[in-house]
């Protein structure tokens, strides 16, 4: 999916963000197709302690995690943590992640 209406989808549902399918990944696809992609997130309540939270949000931007992500995955090497992808959530980030560096620094 590309072009306007794509755009407007996009402007309008903050997880959405425009994307490509690669070439070959589907049988009997040759080249490049443009789609819409919706981030991986991890959830949780608010009520979910802090200490918890920070931890499980360290573990999972560990390089042997990220690491895993990559090999299993033909998607893995794609994930990130950065501002951008923050400000398509749609949702506050829990107090746990934040205090982990899960605004940007983490990893870094």
């Amino acid at each position: 999916m590309a072009g306007p209406e794509a755009e407007g989808l996009c402007a309008r549902t903050p997880f959405l963000t425009r994307g490509e399918i690669g070439d070959h990944v589907y049988e009997g696809v040759t080249g490049p197709v443009a789609t819409l992609e919706i981030g991986i997130a991890l959830l949780t309540t608010a009520e979910q302690d802090a200490d918890l939270v920070a931890g499980i949000t360290r573990a999972l931007w560990q390089p042997a995690t990220l690491e895993l992500l990559t090999e299993g995955n033909i998607h893995g090497g794609r994930v990130r943590l950065d501002a951008a992808a923050l400000a398509h959530i749609g949702i506050p980030l829990h107090p746990g992640a934040a205090s982990a560096g899960a605004t940007g620094t983490l990893g870094k």
